[in-house]
């Protein structure tokens, strides 16, 4: 996290390096309790070991993002640790 957040292709999908971003509380809710959170599942099981869910809200102002879809933004260039205004680790229970 020294670095901030890096553009990156989803492993998974032949799409736009980005940064991607949830742009509401509820959008990240709504994804983790749904097809992100599936996502987690798979990769927990296929690693044997707990996905790290780490929230951070960030600065936005001068970035340039685009809306991808209805619940996300891409931003094309790195964002730099100094735009986190807030970072929480989720911890997760084991079942």
């Amino acid at each position: 996290m020294t670095k901030g957040l890096l553009p990156s292709v989803p492993l998974d999908m032949e799409d736009t390096k980005g940064v991607y971003l949830f742009k509401s509380i509820d959008d990240m809710t709504n994804a983790l309790m749904n097809w992100f959170g599936e996502r987690i599942e798979e990769w927990e099981e296929e690693n044997d070991k707990l996905w790290e869910e780490i929230y951070i809200k960030i600065d936005l102002t001068g970035l340039e993002v685009h809306d991808s879809v209805e619940y996300e933004w891409t931003c094309l260039e790195a964002i730099s640790p100094q735009r986190f205004l807030q970072i929480t680790k989720k911890e997760k229970e084991l079942t």
